[in-house]
């Protein structure tokens, strides 16, 4: 699964002397090199006879320097504004406060100086220990995220040495399985082949791929499906799967697998099986929904069109052929 990174303007704030209280901050970076555009409140220099008493003053270069930050988070809504109450002609330093990364945007926020000035021997706003680097992003910039289509997932399932789920466009590799997990599954696709072979049915271990009615893709661990296949490479009405329960998917497994599989019509049988506890969950579908469950443990059979299920004796056959736990 892949995501498009989206970028920004990187903007450095430095000073020319390498020193942080040197007023005469420079401000450097890509977007320093872009056209200017044409604003009512950026630039320009500011004649020292209009300072007010307290404030700073800057030279045009450094102004210009300034401007040029402004009118590049100018179409995020923040621009540069004279202190309140100082003079037409001062403009006291402003300083990016804080960046804010937001769902869908940016806040950024500024911290300025009024006609007090600065304090002596406080940081400068443009120290470059305290902001070295500033991201810009241009606003309704959006992450593009990935969306695979049906067809272009079974293409890559063909060529794929691991096998993937298919979620709402999205693909998803599938975890290994442990030994219990496996001798699980194997059993009971012992127990009930036969049984659907006679019925004219087809049984298959977890090889075999259902699409559902919404076009999610799954691998169940056990499937029997009983009219013709819609596909060489997948199944889209099982009447029966099984599937065995990892702690990683367990959940979703009971949640949204479950409700995906029970789309098909023609599922007649939902089983959720624990590999490491004697308990069997199941459900039955009907038109499409599931409205009931119910769990077998020891001592209990869980009866099935193409054969019975013995829950002890296929936990105690579990049991004698593991060799981990």
């Amino acid at each position: 699964m892949m995501s498009a990174e989206g970028g920004g303007e990187v903007v450095d704030a430095v000073t020319p002397s390498g020193d942080p209280s040197d007023p005469k901050a420079v401000v450097s970076g890509r977007a320093a090199a872009e056209p200017r555009r044409p604003t009512s409140r950026i630039g320009g220099r500011v004649p020292e006879q209009h300072a007010g008493q307290g404030d700073e003053v800057l030279d045009g270069q450094v102004l210009d320097r300034i401007g040029v930050i402004g009118q590049a988070v100018e179409g995020l809504g923040v621009g540069f504004h004279h202190p309140p109450g100082g003079s037409r002609g001062a403009v006291a330093v402003l300083a990016l406060g804080h960046v804010v990364a937001l769902a869908g945007g940016l806040l950024i926020s500024s911290t300025r100086h009024g006609r007090q000035g600065r304090r002596a021997g406080s940081p400068h706003p443009l120290d470059p220990s305290r902001a070295r680097t500033v991201t810009i992003y241009h606003r309704g910039m959006t992450e593009a995220i990935a969306f695979t289509p049906f067809d272009a997932y079974l293409d890559g399932e063909q060529g794929s040495e691991r096998r993937h789920d298919l979620v709402g466009g999205r693909v998803y590799a599938m975890a290994g399985g442990s030994e219990r997990h496996g001798l699980a599954a194997g059993l009971i696709y012992e127990l009930l082949a036969l049984g659907a072979r006679e019925k004219g049915c087809r049984p298959f271990t977890s090889n075999r791929l259902v699409r559902t009615h919404s076009g999610n893709a799954y691998y169940p661990d056990v499937m029997v499906a009983c009219g013709p296949a819609p596909h060489r490479l997948y199944e889209q009405d099982p009447v029966l799967v099984i599937e065995v329960l990892s702690p990683s998917t367990a959940s979703v497994d009971r949640r949204e697998n479950a409700v995906a599989y029970a789309e098909a019509t023609s599922l007649r049988l939902l089983m959720l099986v624990d590999p490491d506890t004697r308990r069997i969950e199941l459900a039955r579908p009907s038109s499409g929904i599931i409205d009931a469950w119910e769990a077998c443990g020891p001592g209990d059979v869980v009866a099935t069109e193409f054969g019975d299920i013995d829950v002890d004796a296929l936990y105690d056959a579990i049991d004698r052929t593991a060799t981990t736990s």
